[in-house]
């Protein structure tokens, strides 16, 4: 096959010797074996063949159908896992293949094979199979890879490689939805697991309640007379499923944290203002705010009495309750004061403590922002804590290491944060009181031009800040006069936003017109 000016139907002859038997057409697994065997010890030699595309794609392909086999289906679970992994990659080489080439006449050349469709009838039912292989605890267990979760991960791979659409998969969802339903109900903890995952994986990827197949609507969900006055058809539900998610969060039964992190972000996901109305998101969440402010307030404390690598699997639940705390603040407004003393405890603990996880610190300066939001001058009494924090992560940013990306990412998070922080404090303040504001005004502006002057900010923090020198202007009226005379750089900042995108050029045309007002009058 080597030498000089050897014909191509010389090298496929060759190779077909070497593989001979390896086909689907010979019965005998000996025989097969021994025909893989011999090409396998010829791969030493074949260093120039798989240099030829031709030579490549034909070796590739002899192996491709022979590589059907029952390996899945034996007991060593080691050389299931290859085989399952070496159908995974197939199908990440044809999905690649197929974003490459997609609408171009090479996408259905001899350059894609289609490995995965042609192997479906076989491939489908073995990997069904390799489901049934659960281990009793390995829901337990977040570093556990057997076959099923192998064969699972390959069966998702082999959609998105053969593109079922959802034209096609809605009727079949929607036939089998009240029998998922009823899987919940299974005594099984496992069954019920992989139902509620199979349930969100549907949720996420078909339905869509304007779409031409929505899976959820008032077929399969009783009626109310009121339908068209409620926000959602899963309104009805609310009071229920957040008591449902309460329960699931404060279990006394199971020490995993994921259930906990899970819970508090369905949480997060249901009570979000603009996906109620407004009289909706007061009555349920009002219902159960003293039960939900109990359960964050425990959360917020458990990182400092686990060990160290349980502390930061909590560190999800921490950030998922802070996140629900700012959503239910905004929510309640002012009902939310009662449990302010305990919440604002917590949050500026947990900024003062220098062994919690960075990524938290964010989300806690937003909900500061939150809570000043919701309960209005009230926030006076928290503000000589909070300011010091918020300056004090202010000069955080300028220690941090601008060579590594991920510390210019957080950086742009914690930026964001303090600037939300900053907003919801100075709307809140509005009013009689907002002259406390002044001895904080000089150490904002100067934060702001520094962040300015920052070419690493992403779109995000601009539309943050520019957003904060509105506010300012817009609290304090003229009392800001003199402030934006002496830190002129909001005029080259302001100029810069008006000509960004839509979103920032907005917020800036905003802001313009606020410090304007303040400046003029």
């Amino acid at each position: 096959m080597t030498l000089p000016g050897a014909s191509a139907p010389l090298k496929q002859a060759t190779l077909e010797a070497l593989g001979y038997g390896m086909n689907q057409t010979e019965l005998s697994p000996e025989v097969r074996l021994a025909a893989v065997k011999a090409l396998y010890n010829a791969l030493d030699f074949a260093e120039s063949n798989f240099a030829n595309e031709m030579e490549r794609n034909y070796i590739m392909k002899v192996i491709c159908d022979t590589a059907v086999s029952n390996a899945v289906k034996g007991d060593e679970e080691p050389v299931a896992l290859q085989a399952v992994e070496f159908w995974s990659a197939i199908c990440d080489e044809e999905i690649a293949l197929q974003d490459e080439y997609e609408g171009s006449d090479d996408g259905n050349s001899t350059i894609h094979f289609r490995f995965i469709e042609k192997a479906l009838p076989s491939l489908v039912p073995m990997l069904l199979e390799t489901l049934l292989k659960q281990e009793e605890d390995q829901d337990q267990d977040d570093n556990v890879w057997n076959i099923s979760m192998s064969g699972g991960t390959c069966l998702g791979l082999i959609a998105r490689t053969v593109g079922p659409s959802v034209e096609k998969l809605a009727p079949l969802v929607q036939a089998g939805l009240d029998f998922l339903l009823n899987t919940m109900n299974d005594s099984n903890s496992q069954v019920k697991d992989t139902t509620a995952w199979t349930l969100g994986r549907v949720f996420e990827l078909l339905h869509s309640p304007a779409g031409a197949n929505p899976i959820i609507n008032n077929s399969n969900l009783p009626r109310y007379e009121d339908a068209e006055s409620m926000s959602s058809v899963l309104t009805p539900y609310l009071p229920n499923v957040i008591a449902a998610l309460l329960n699931a969060a404060d279990r006394a039964d199971t020490t995993h944290f994921r259930l906990r992190a899970s819970a508090y972000e369905a949480l997060n996901e249901i009570v979000i203002i603009q996906k109620l109305s407004s009289t909706d998101a007061k009555s349920i969440i009002a219902q159960t705010a003293d039960q939900l402010m109990t359960l964050f307030l425990r959360v917020f404390a458990c990182h400092s009495s686990t060990v160290h690598e349980e502390a930061m699997l909590a560190i999800g639940a921490l950030a998922y309750a802070t996140g629900v705390v700012g959503d239910i603040c905004r929510a309640l407004e002012d009902k939310i004061l009662p449990f302010c003393d305990r919440i604002m405890t917590v949050l500026l603990k947990d900024l003062s403590n220098s062994m919690l996880n960075r990524s938290v610190k964010p989300p806690i300066f937003s909900c500061l922002g939150d809570i000043a939001l919701a309960i209005g001058e009230n926030f006076e009494k928290y503000l000589p804590y909070a300011m010091p924090m918020l300056q004090g992560a202010a000069g955080l940013l300028g220690t941090l290491d601008q060579s590594d990306d991920d510390m210019v990412d957080y950086g742009n998070q914690l930026r964001r944060g303090i600037f939300e922080a900053y907003s919801g404090i100075l709307q809140g303040i509005k009013g009689p009181k907002a002259q406390l504001m002044i001895p904080y005004a000089t150490h904002l502006l100067q934060f702001t031009e520094a962040v300015f002057k920052d070419r690493s900010r992403d779109d995000s923090v601009t539309k943050s800040a520019v957003a904060v020198l509105g506010d300012l202007a817009d609290t304090l009226g003229t009392s800001s006069k003199g402030l934006f005379q002496t830190h002129l750089f909001h005029v080259e900042f302001l100029r810069e936003c008006l000509d960004s995108d839509d979103e920032v050029r907005e917020t800036a045309s905003w802001a313009q017109g606020m410090i304007n007002q303040a400046v003029v009058s």
